[in-house]
């Protein structure tokens, strides 16, 4: 505090004055005293704010010599005869902190780019299954006989296979099996719901799980498309259509899938597992030498049935007995012919948001003759959209909710 110049100026006002104060006693020594008060006053204000100014005066003959005595009993830095810098005097922290240069920002650090989010953990086979337990595989069935009508022995045949292979998996979890969960010939003619029943039941095994129709009777498909669709999805479900025409190479790759062997995706050398797919084989043709499927005796193991796919389908012994099971495919009885059309218009009806009224019983008995001579539903759907294309259109523009069908307004169709 006492090195601010105001604060010493003021110091050195008030001394002066006391001294003056003292000396008016002693006449003339009062005026004595002020002019070397102001001398003095003056030498030391100079001395330590404006050295340059004092240099010049220090040159003037005679005065010199009283600014050197001046400095010297004050005990300031004498002049040295030249112009000198004024000194630098202490100051306090806060005036000497002002009087710094602003000091420029620390260099900002490269900010290192940030670490990428861990990758997020991947589903294991158990969270990937959407059948594990007995109730899921239970109402997984009573779903698909719902919409699979008139095959209710081969759904529960092909449900419970399924359930022992994902069961069995599950209580071993060290088992390193690289098997499909199942592996299904499904034989019969076209039209009787081969190909619905292996989607409805595909569909439902996976969380995420793909579906792949292969057409294994064109050239063109060979096992390597189905190896790299394994390793785009590890848990697809594979509909191979027309096995009957699979060539013997075709066989060979697929039995080795099947038993387990190593396979390797042959663009990228990759190892594939098929150990969470399904595969359903579909013979388009006669099913009448293959046995009903029976809870007793799954479709695996049995003779006769092997003997059938090798010698009427010309199927390699080996695959036969690695296949979980064979299921037929026949005609449904005559009601059930019945429900299968009457589901079939009403999901024509569905496409128009219209409800399916009421049905003529020779209507109903007139189709279910033509799937019987034709020996399956193949045709079933083109033409039942035929039949009611006039009844909708009708509904439509009356803005009914529902269409009837009765025998008389099917009469100019038939």
């Amino acid at each position: 505090m006492l090195q601010n110049p105001i604060i010493q100026l003021i110091l050195m006002l008030l001394g002066a004055y006391t001294a003056l104060h003292t000396a008016e006693k002693y006449k003339p020594a009062d005026t004595i005293l002020l002019a070397l008060a102001a001398v003095f006053v003056i030498v030391l204000w100079l001395s330590r704010y404006s050295r340059d100014k004092l240099a010049n005066l220090h040159k003037t003959p005679g005065v010199g010599a009283l600014i050197d005595l001046v400095l010297q009993v004050s005990g300031e830095p004498p002049m040295g005869g030249a112009v000198s810098q004024p000194a630098v005097r202490p100051q306090p922290a806060a005036y000497a902190a002002a009087q710094q240069p602003a000091a420029r920002p620390a260099a900002t650090p490269a900010v290192a780019p940030a670490a990428p989010p861990p990758p997020k953990p991947q589903p294991t086979e158990a969270e990937k299954l959407l059948l594990k337990y007995d109730g899921d595989f239970a109402t997984a069935g009573r779903e698909i006989r719902r919409r699979i009508i008139g095959h209710d022995d081969v759904i529960r045949a092909v449900i419970d296979q399924i359930r022992r292979s994902v069961q069995l998996r599950i209580n071993s979890p060290n088992a390193s099996t690289t098997s499909p969960l199942g592996v299904f010939i499904f034989a019969g003619r076209r039209g009787l719901g081969k190909r619905s029943l292996a989607i409805e039941i595909g569909s439902r095994m996976f969380k995420g799980g793909g579906l792949a129709l292969v057409d294994v009777s064109d050239p063109n498909v060979h096992a390597g498309l189905i190896v790299a669709e394994a390793l785009a999805n590890p848990y697809t479900t594979f509909i191979l259509d027309k096995f009957e025409a699979a060539n013997e190479r075709m066989q060979n790759d697929l039995l080795s899938i099947v038993s387990g062997a190593p396979v390797s995706d042959p663009k990228t050398g990759v190892r594939v597992s098929f150990r969470n797919t399904l595969f359903f084989l579909l013979i388009q043709g006669t099913a009448d030498r293959i046995p009903a499927p029976s809870r007793q005796a799954g479709g695996t193991g049995q003779t006769m049935v092997v003997n059938t796919l090798a010698d009427d389908l010309h199927i390699d012994k080996r695959l036969a007995w690695s296949i979980h099971g064979v299921y037929p495919f026949l005609l449904p009885p005559l009601m059930q012919q019945a429900e299968i059309i009457a589901a079939l218009m009403e999901n024509s009806c569905r496409k128009y948001n219209l409800q399916l009224g009421h049905v003529d019983a020779s209507v109903l008995a007139r189709e279910v003759e033509m799937a019987t001579q034709a020996g399956g539903f193949e045709l079933a759907p083109p033409r039942i959209e035929k039949l009611l294309n006039g009844r909708i259109l009708e509904a439509v523009n009356a803005q009914r909710p529902s269409v009837a069908v009765t025998a008389s307004a099917m009469e100019t169709h038939v």
